[in-house]
Order: structure tokens, then C-alpha cells, then sequence
């Protein structure tokens, strides 16, 4: 189905790369002067924005050239049944995904493989991808983590699908869960020995419906959780998402502490020492 976007880009002479479910090309605003690629192009539809300027565009109309539409028709299709299947009997993982088995980001290949990371799957390009979990045991929807430069650097199907936490049942010890941002700051963590952690999947929503909303928050109080500690990326958001979160977790009765990282750094970043001094802190062994 793709095959009529390709052929519309070959046609016209137009470079392309590959990333997920999109080609990336360079913005076709004439009052854009687009050095590095940033238009993409969904493979299936032909339609896109640039991810720079905003320009959205239709190929087949843009270059006049007649379609019937039915690959964009088969597509959405397809979107909108992903999104049925995930809000209620959930998703399956592919049966042509190949289970991830190598160390990648200083994180063991092994546990990649606890969490179901795959890749080599046609819907994600050159992506790292998770089957996200509801607390109910069923895949909502999968996220695509980029391997290199593409763009974004998350692809998540279904699109329009509300993520669950990372991993999405928490799993306090000594009634004591780490917050982080995103999946890596989480593997990381577990592959070093902190197995209490959960990830936010970002903190830019805090308070939307995707957010850390009240449901969220009574997991953690289901899970036996009573004491939470902060432990996000030492950047302005980051910083910021801490001083918002601290407050709104105290009020719903839970100890709050944080633990600091070095300017710019994230949870990520973080040695089997490092780990094994967030693991003694938390449990009141360093001060």
C-alpha cells in the first residue's frame, strides 16, 4: 500500500528516509528553506506536516496527480481497528517481531527481552519497540523507540491511544516507588537492581486526561505504595515537573522525596553505582 506514496516521491525526484510508518523529505514550503528533512509523510496516506514550519500537505493534491484513495482509506482503517482492539480485548504483539537480544544503552539484552522488546516489525522502521501494558494485563498500544536520527524520537500506535505508565501494574518495595520519565531512565534503573521504579511516559501532560491522573495515582495507593520518591531529568523540565508533582502527590497523602541528579543528566545516564546509591538513599542508608 505504500508502494503509490514511494512511487509518487521516485516520480518527482524527491530524496526520502524511511522512519516508521513515514518518509521524512525536505519541507515543500516554498518559504521554507528546510536544510535537514523535517516534513513527513504518513507511507500509506500521502499526507504530512513539517515538523518545523507546520506546512501540511497532501502529495496527490500538491502535484495535481489523481488516486482513489483507497491505500489512505485502508490505512485509517486500520488505525481505527488498532484502537478498538486496544480499548478492549487488546492488542497482540506481531507475529513477525523479532524478540530484541542484545545489550543496548549499557541496559542487558535479557531485559529488554522481560519488558517483550522487539523490533523488526513493517509499522515501525528502524525502532526499539515496547508493548505497553495496562495495569489489567492487556497491550494498549506499542511505542517505537528510533535506533538513530529519526524523528520523533516515539512513534506510538494507536496514535490517538491514552499511554499507561511503563511498566503499567507498579511494584513497590518496602512500600516505596520511584518516578522517572521515560522507558530507558526505567530499564536502566531495573537492569541495575531498582526494580520499584515507574515511568511517567514524559511529564509534559502532568494534568491532562493523559497525565498523572487519578487513576494513576490509585494504583499506587492499590499497589500498598506510601512513600514515592522523584527521581527525574535534571533539566528545566524535569525541575519543573518535580516542584508540580511534589504537592499534588503529598496532598493525596503519599511521603515525597526526591533525588537529585547532576545538571542535564537523567536516570538513564546512571552507573550500577549510581544505582546502588539511589537504592541505599531511598532506603534511608545515605544521606
Amino acid at each position: 500500500m505504500a508502494d503509490e506514496v514511494r512511487n509518487l516521491l521516485d516520480n518527482f525526484d524527491i530524496k526520502y528516509i524511511p522512519s516508521g510508518r513515514d518518509y521524512l523529505i525536505h519541507c515543500l514550503n516554498p518559504e521554507h528553506p528546510d536544510r535537514n528533512p523535517s516534513l513527513r509523510i504518513d507511507k500509506l496516506k500521502g499526507i504530512g506536516q513539517c515538523l518545523s514550519c507546520g506546512y501540511k500537505v497532501n502529495l496527490f493534491k500538491h502535484f495535481n496527480v489523481f488516486t482513489d484513495g483507497k491505500s489512505a482509506q485502508i490505512a485509517s482503517l486500520k488505525e481505527k481497528i488498532a484502537k478498538c482492539m486496544s480499548d478492549s480485548i487488546g492488542l497482540k504483539i506481531p507475529s513477525k517481531a523479532i524478540p530484541w537480544r542484545e545489550d543496548y544503552r549499557n541496559i542487558k539484552a535479557s531485559t529488554f527481552r522481560e519488558f517483550d522488546a522487539f523490533t523488526y516489525h513493517e509499522d515501525f522502521g528502524n525502532r526499539l519497540v515496547f508493548p505497553m501494558y495496562a495495569a489489567s494485563g492487556k497491550i494498549v498500544a506499542f511505542n517505537g523507540r528510533a535506533m538513530g536520527n529519526e524523528s520523533p524520537k516515539y512513534d506510538i500506535y494507536p496514535s490517538k491511544v491514552e499511554l499507561p505508565m511503563f511498566p503499567g501494574r507498579p511494584k513497590p518495595v518496602n512500600s516505596t516507588l520511584v518516578l522517572v520519565e521515560g522507558i530507558f531512565d526505567f530499564l536502566n534503573l531495573y537492569d541495575k537492581g531498582l526494580t520499584n521504579a515507574v515511568a511517567l511516559m514524559g511529564v509534559t501532560t502532568l494534568h491532562s486526561k493523559k497525565g498523572l491522573n487519578k487513576d494513576k495515582v490509585n494504583l499506587f495507593k492499590m499497589s500498598g505504595t506510601t512513600r514515592i520518591f522523584l527521581c527525574l531529568d535534571a533539566d528545566d523540565a524535569g525541575r519543573k515537573a518535580t516542584e508540580e508533582l511534589k504537592p499534588l502527590l503529598e496532598a493525596e497523602g503519599f511521603y515525597v522525596g526526591l533525588v537529585e541528579l547532576e545538571d542535564d543528566s537523567d536516570p538513564g545516564e546512571l552507573s550500577k553505582s549510581d544505582v546502588a546509591w539511589v537504592i541505599d538513599y531511598i532506603n534511608g542508608r545515605q544521606t
